[in-house]
C-alpha cells in the first residue's frame, strides 16, 4: 500500500513538474520543512525567486529550488507571472537585443544598398559591354555574307593602289627630267648671253674705231 501511495505520489509529482511559479513582490518568504511555522526553515526565498511546483495542498504548496532544495511554502506568495521587476530586467534586456538587432538590420540594409548600387553600375557597364558585342556581331555578319564583294574590292584596291604607285613613280621621273632640262636651258641661255657679250665686247671697239676713220675721210 506504501509502494502505491509513493508511486501515486511520484505520478502527481511528475504531472506538476513543469510548472514553474516565482515568488511575489513580497520581500521575502520561508522554505520550510513543513506546512506549519514550527518547522524548521530551510531558506530565506527572495521576491522573484522561481520555484518548481512538486505538490499543491491548499494554503501550502511542495516546490523544488534552481540548485533542488525542496521544502514548503505559502501558495498566496506564489504567482504564474515574474515579479514586475524582474519583468522590467528581462524587457530591458529584451530592448536591448532589439536595439542591438536593429542597429545590425541597419547595417546590413546599408551594406545591401551598396551592393544594389554596385550591381547596378555593373550591370549599365555590362549592357554597354553587351551592346557593343552585339554591333561588332552584326558587322561580322555582314562581312561573313559578302566574301566574294570583299575579296574583290580588296584586290580592287590593291590594283589602283599599284596604278596610283606608278603614277607616282612616273611623276617623279617626269620631275626629274623637267628639272634637268630646265638647269640645261638655263646653262645654253646662260653661255648664250656669256658668249654675246664677248663677241659685242670684240666688236664694239673696231665699230667705233671705223666710224672715226669715216668722219676724217
Amino acid at each position: 500500500m506504501r509502494i502505491l501511495l509513493t508511486a501515486m505520489l511520484l505520478m502527481f509529482a511528475a504531472t506538476t513538474a513543469a510548472e514553474t511559479r516565482y515568488v511575489d513582490d513580497t520581500l521575502k518568504i520561508m522554505l520550510r520543512t513543513g506546512k506549519t511555522t514550527t518547522n524548521k526553515i530551510l531558506r530565506a526565498l527572495p521576491s522573484g525567486t522561481p520555484l518548481q511546483i512538486l505538490e499543491e495542498d491548499g494554503e501550502h504548496t511542495y516546490v523544488s529550488t534552481q540548485d533542488g532544495l525542496e521544502g514548503w511554502v505559502l501558495s498566496q506568495y506564489l504567482t504564474k507571472t515574474p515579479i514586475a521587476r524582474d519583468q522590467l530586467v528581462q524587457a530591458e534586456k529584451r530592448i536591448s537585443r532589439l536595439q542591438a538587432d536593429k542597429q545590425q538590420l541597419e547595417k546590413t540594409l546599408a551594406e545591401l544598398r551598396q551592393e544594389k548600387g554596385t550591381v547596378e553600375k555593373a550591370q549599365q557597364n555590362l549592357s554597354v559591354e553587351t551592346a557593343k558585342l552585339n554591333d561588332e556581331l552584326e558587322h561580322l555578319r555582314n562581312v561573313a555574307k559578302h566574301p566574294i564583294e570583299l575579296d574583290r574590292e580588296n584586290r580592287d584596291l590593291k590594283q589602283n593602289v599599284q596604278t596610283l604607285q606608278r603614277e607616282i613613280d612616273q611623276l617623279k621621273s617626269d620631275n626629274r627630267h623637267l628639272q634637268d632640262r630646265t638647269q640645261r636651258d638655263w646653262f645654253i641661255t646662260g653661255a648664250g648671253v656669256l658668249l654675246g657679250g664677248i663677241l659685242l665686247g670684240l666688236f664694239l671697239p673696231m665699230l667705233r674705231r671705223k666710224k672715226k676713220s669715216g668722219m676724217f675721210d
